[in-house]
């Protein structure tokens, strides 16, 4: 399987309300208050639950497991229903581990691919100064959150993630849920739960070996 749509298999959250939304009134201000946040954030830890719709099948695939992030862009996903299953991106390289089978490529040899890990890493933790000017990004809110629909501008991009939807807890500036478009109908969803900041003390999650 490509690598970069196996990489989009794995990643993020729940259908967004657009009925309910509305154009953000200060966009600045919220701009503010997530870089603010963001730059507090040293680490995060919590449980997830990934839903994948493919237009080829009838049923949503629900995965679920453990997400690990820690400055400047590490980030583990531990995955352990329906199968265990490990990936990390550590900022360099990738790993793909599964029933003991081990696949590591370098990110940065690879632009598309370093690009992709940027804006995941960025819609995870939501920290927009990791995106360049190459993206286009709205801001809309509701009573409970906000919402950042990022669109990159790269047409190689879009072939692999059409937009990514990231919803903001209006309480904390943490992530709610992401919703990445892909190709077609199809999507990932991931909601984080159970949240615990600040507490990885180590790499031992992102050891790339």
């Amino acid at each position: 399987m490509n690598v970069l749509r196996l990489l989009l298999l794995l990643m993020l959250l729940v259908t967004p309300a657009w009925a309910a939304l509305v154009p953000v009134r200060d966009v600045e201000a919220f701009r503010a208050m997530l870089a603010r946040e963001t730059a507090a954030l040293e680490s995060l830890e919590c449980d997830f639950v990934q839903t994948k719709y493919l237009e080829v099948f009838a049923e949503k695939v629900v995965s679920s497991g453990r997400f690990y992030y820690r400055k400047p862009s590490r980030i583990a996903l531990v995955y352990t229903r329906p199968v265990a299953y490990r990936m990390v991106l550590n900022g360099r390289e990738m790993i793909m581990e599964s029933e003991g089978k081990k696949t590591v490529l370098s990110l940065s040899s690879n632009k598309l691919m370093g690009e992709l890990q940027g804006v995941l890493t960025a819609s995870m933790v939501g920290d927009l100064s990791r995106l360049s000017s190459g993206y286009r990004m709205e801001f809309f809110e509701d009573a409970s959150c906000y919402m950042i629909r990022v669109q990159p501008l790269d047409k190689n991009l879009t072939k692999y993630v059409r937009e990514a939807q990231v919803y903001v807890d209006r309480k904390n500036g943490s992530v709610l849920r992401l919703r990445l478009m892909e190709t077609g109908e199809n999507y990932t969803e991931y909601e984080f739960v159970n949240k615990r900041y600040n507490t990885l003390k180590d790499d031992q999650h992102f050891v790339v070996r």
